[in-house]
């Protein structure tokens, strides 16, 4: 189905817009030209189309219910349907109705949301696994725990571990896994204890995307929930991207100082879009303002980090479960700081005896703040490979105190 929009690029320079609804693209066309060469123009739009694609034309939208429940897998059991073919049908027209370039532009990410039919997995999803009796148990099916990586180094999250452990057993035992979520939860320590590190581990371990949004630097809601169609850059927020474009139902965000995040006193607050998020009734209805779609967003696994809990906003406080974590010791340091290096040794081409000075090891393992020991570990290891060297020395400085300013 091929539409004809009338466009002025400027006062003096009518131009025609030929949008071919199947591939979802809207290509300028010489007024005089559109009734009397449309195999030209047809070649033009075709042309364009391939360019688009960076390949052979681009396959026809899926413009149906029909269609894109076409696409999803012969077995659903275990998934979760993110994104609605109705839903994703209003968003496609609202987008067809946008400026030409902003359409040109959100298309092909709408259509991310079909993959699968829309449908996204559970990463808690048992195997089905015959009992004898044509039918499986849930004891014998149960997907492997994530946790079985963690060992001493993470010694000050076991509460934290052994709460998720939980979590996940209870949802593996679900009737429905489409019906199992892990609640969110709130980790507060000082600086450079791992909260984020571990987050990013614990997502490694499931097999899930993980994405951090830093509450501190965001004003507006818009990172979460997309910019409105009335801006020229509208688009999609980051809880849209992490269901359209991924496979799992269930990617961890990771709220990074939430103490930190602006009060609930206007609109457009973060806080307002977090509660949202963090309520299961309001989330399974998400709805991104850049692409003006629902999707459900009520598995999204959301693990918050604070340094310090009585600055958090009380609504959201009573939405997580709360764990305090200590810093680790000098001997969690030391593992730590080791299976950093040997994450090194074993992801970049480098002589088989490299390894650590003892000295600098233990000056890595006393220091307060892992985060920046693990910084002079890349750091060493990066000129150890420079200078042709065999031993990584670490230079772990202590964080200088503030410098006086004045005159003389």
């Amino acid at each position: 189905m091929t539409d004809t929009y009338l466009f002025r690029r400027d006062r003096n320079e009518p131009s025609g817009y030929r949008l071919d609804r199947d591939a979802g693209l809207l290509v300028p066309l010489d007024l005089d030209r559109r009734d009397d060469d449309e195999e030209t123009a047809g070649e033009v739009l075709h042309t364009a189309i391939a360019s688009r694609s960076q390949g052979p034309a681009a396959e026809p939208w899926p413009d149906t219910a029909e269609t894109i429940d076409a696409l999803a897998p012969a077995d659903t059991d275990g998934m979760l349907r993110a994104f609605s073919p109705a839903a994703v049908l209003e968003s496609r027209e609202t987008v067809l109705a946008q400026r030409p370039e902003t359409r040109n532009r959100l298309l092909p990410v709408l259509r991310q949301a079909t993959r699968m039919g829309g449908w996204r997995s559970l990463p808690w999803t048992p195997a089905p696994v015959a009992d004898g009796s044509g039918g499986t148990g849930p004891a014998d099916c149960a997907p492997p725990t994530p946790f079985t990586g963690f060992g001493p180094e993470a010694e000050n999250f076991r509460e934290v571990i052994e709460h998720l452990q939980c979590q996940w057993t209870l949802a593996c035992h679900a009737v429905r896994p489409a019906d199992a979520r892990i609640d969110p939860i709130l980790l507060v320590g000082d600086p450079g204890v791992g909260k984020t590190l571990f987050a990013r581990r614990f997502a490694a371990a499931m097999g899930t995307r993980c994405e951090v949004y830093s509450a501190a630097a965001a004003e507006e809601a818009f990172q979460l929930v997309g910019t409105d169609t009335g801006w020229s850059n509208t688009g999609p927020g980051l809880i849209y991207t992490m269901l359209a474009r991924h496979d799992s139902a269930a990617p961890i965000l990771v709220i990074d100082e939430v103490d930190k995040v602006r009060s609930s006193g206007y609109r457009n607050s973060p806080v307002n879009a977090l509660l949202d998020l963090l309520e299961p009734e309001s989330a399974c209805r998400w709805k991104d303002t850049g692409m003006q779609l629902r999707c459900d967003a009520s598995r999204v696994i959301v693990l918050a980090t604070a340094n310090d809990a009585r600055c958090v906003s009380a609504p959201l406080l009573s939405r997580c479960t709360v764990f305090d974590v200590p810093p680790p010791t000098p001997a969690q340091r030391r593992l730590i700081v080791e299976q950093h290096f040997e994450d090194l040794r074993r992801t970049h081409h480098c002589p088989e005896d490299l390894r650590l000075d003892e000295a600098g090891l233990r000056a890595a393992a006393e220091h307060e703040d892992i985060r920046e020991a693990l910084r002079e570990v890349r750091q060493g290891f990066a000129r150890t490979l420079r200078y042709g060297s065999t031993v990584v020395t670490l230079t772990v400085r202590r964080r200088p105190g503030r410098s006086k300013i004045g005159f003389v």
